[in-house]
C-alpha cells in the first residue's frame, strides 16, 4: 500500500500547515491482511477518549484505475459522509471528477477503517476502483511503483485532505455509523 501511505504523508504535511478547530491524529497501520491487526490494536488503546474521535479517513491502494475517479466506501454505513465527500470535491480543485459510492461495499469490511467502524466511529475508505479485479497485480509482487498513476495519487490525496479538513473544522459531528 505504498500509494495510500504516500498520500497520507502528503496529507499530513498539508494538514500541519492548515488551520483546524480539532486536532488530527495521522496513523499508518500494519497487519491489515492478517485481520486488521494494527488498526484493531490502536482502537483497543486509543491515545484519546473515543468520544473525541470525529471520524476515520482511510486511504489504501489509490494509484490505479481511472485518473479522475476514486471509490469512497462507507457512505452506506455513514450516510453523512456522502455530503462530506460532495463538499470535499467542491471545496478546492482536486482533479477528481467522480467519487464512486455504494459499490464494492464488501471491501469496507476488509480494510483498517472497519476497526473504527466496529467501535462506533464514522469512517470513509478511499480506494482505487470498485472493480478490484481490474487490478490484476492486487496483492502480488507485480504491484510495483511503475504501475502507479502518481497523478491519481495526488488527486485522491487532495480530495482526502479536503474531507479531513471539513471533518476537522465543522462544528457539527457525524452521527455514529449504522451497523
Amino acid at each position: 500500500n505504498a500509494s495510500g501511505t504516500a498520500a497520507v504523508l502528503e496529507i499530513a504535511e498539508a494538514l500541519a500547515m492548515a488551520e483546524t478547530s480539532r486536532s488530527i491524529l495521522v496513523c499508518a497501520f500494519a497487519g491489515e491482511e492478517r485481520g486488521l491487526v494494527g488498526s484493531r490494536a490502536l482502537c483497543r488503546n486509543l491515545p484519546v477518549d473515543r468520544d473525541q474521535v470525529v471520524a476515520m479517513v482511510n486511504l489504501d491502494m489509490v494509484g490505479r484505475g481511472d485518473r479522475d475517479e476514486v471509490t469512497a466506501l462507507g457512505s452506506r454505513q455513514n450516510p453523512g459522509m456522502k455530503k462530506i465527500l460532495d463538499r470535499a470535491r467542491k471545496l478546492r480543485k482536486t482533479g477528481i471528477k467522480k467519487v464512486i459510492t455504494g459499490k464494492a461495499e464488501d471491501l469496507f469490511l476488509r480494510s483498517d477503517q472497519f476497526s473504527f467502524h466496529e467501535i462506533g466511529i464514522p469512517a470513509v475508505f478511499f480506494f482505487e476502483d470498485p472493480e478490484i479485479n481490474r487490478n490484476t497485480d492486487y496483492h502480488t509482487w507485480r504491484d510495483t511503483v511503475d504501475e502507479v498513476d502518481m497523478e491519481k495519487v495526488t488527486q485522491t490525496a487532495r480530495l482526502a485532505f479536503n474531507a479531513v479538513w471539513i471533518l476537522a473544522t465543522d462544528e457539527k459531528r457525524q452521527p455514529p455509523p449504522r451497523h
